[in-house]
């Protein structure tokens, strides 16, 4: 049986992407999932990673696809506190962290 997002409120952020530009933002690293919304005009790649291992640069070869207009929740590593965006063209994602969703 599927549980229901339970979102951290004031973790949702807006990330207006420049065309060809990785661009990060802190997330809560003690919550175990991430809901993306792609309300922009491209689509888009993430990764969520832990700062203290070093950086990682979503691409469009690597990274999570998130379509346009599309909503995708993921688990993440209860580590990772940070989230690295990419789209080739531009667009923008509406992310919120919380816990349970699936």
């Amino acid at each position: 049986m599927s549980k229901p997002f339970v979102p951290s409120y004031g973790s949702n952020t807006t990330m207006t992407l420049v065309a060809a530009t990785p661009q990060t933002r802190p997330i809560n690293g003690n919550d175990s999932t991430i809901r993306v919304f792609n309300t922009g005009a491209n689509p888009a790649y993430i990764i969520s990673y832990n700062s203290i291992n070093g950086a990682q640069v979503a691409s469009a070869t690597k990274g999570t696809y998130i379509p346009i207009g599309m909503m995708f929740m993921f688990t993440k590593a209860n580590s990772a506190d940070t989230l690295s965006a990419f789209s080739t063209l531009g667009t923008s994602l509406e992310v919120m962290t919380g816990v349970e969703g699936f």
